[in-house]
């Protein structure tokens, strides 16, 4: 019976040993799995974060960039209505309505630039207050070179100069904000 006893106690030692060894290489396991679920957790917070970051940067810039195409559009009509008046030929076009569109166009000018400077950065709304004030002046000039003027095709050859000049003028600060927004869109892509 000592043989039976002697084989009843390893095989229960080595039992017992088995059991220990299991319950060693459980609690190691649970304890990486627990470390590795932390750091699927860590992950997908940083993911989710920066996906919530990147999102605010694309709407703003998305916003940004349909700020610059209104403005670019402003400066355009702008430059449409100079070029209007300067195209003008005997009575095509009489100084009341030549100054109601210059005027009109004033105030969306200047409503333009409240509604989108939110939108642009320091470079872009000051370009864009630069338009604004070149339609201001466009205004003003007219205003005064055709105050005894029945049509716009009386003004005289300077002021006509000088209109072309407050055209290129808009179409510099035009060219300004097209190259902001290229760069704009450049960085996105990046």
């Amino acid at each position: 019976m000592k043989t039976e006893l002697v084989v009843a106690l390893i095989a229960s030692g080595a039992s017992v040993c088995v059991a220990l060894m299991s319950l060693a290489t459980a609690v190691i396991s649970q304890k990486y799995a627990a470390r590795a679920s932390r750091a699927i957790e860590a992950l997908k917070f940083e993911f989710t974060t920066t996906l919530a970051k990147q999102s605010v940067i694309d709407s703003q810039l998305n916003e940004s960039l349909v700020s610059l195409k209104l403005a670019i559009q402003e400066i355009q009509q702008a430059k449409n209505e100079i070029q209007l008046i300067l195209s003008s030929i005997r009575s095509s076009l009489d100084s009341k309505t030549a100054l109601h569109r210059i005027t009109c166009l004033r105030e969306e000018s200047f409503k333009c630039y409240e509604e989108n400077l939110a939108s642009l950065n320091e470079f872009e709304s000051n370009a864009l207050h630069r338009a604004k004030n070149q339609v201001l002046s466009v205004e003003n000039f007219l205003k005064e070179s055709l105050r005894h003027k029945r049509y716009v095709s009386e003004l005289s050859s300077a002021d006509k100069q000088h209109l072309m000049f407050l055209r290129s003028n808009l179409s510099d600060l035009q060219q300004l904000l097209r190259d902001s927004r290229e760069e704009r869109l450049y960085e996105r892509r990046m």
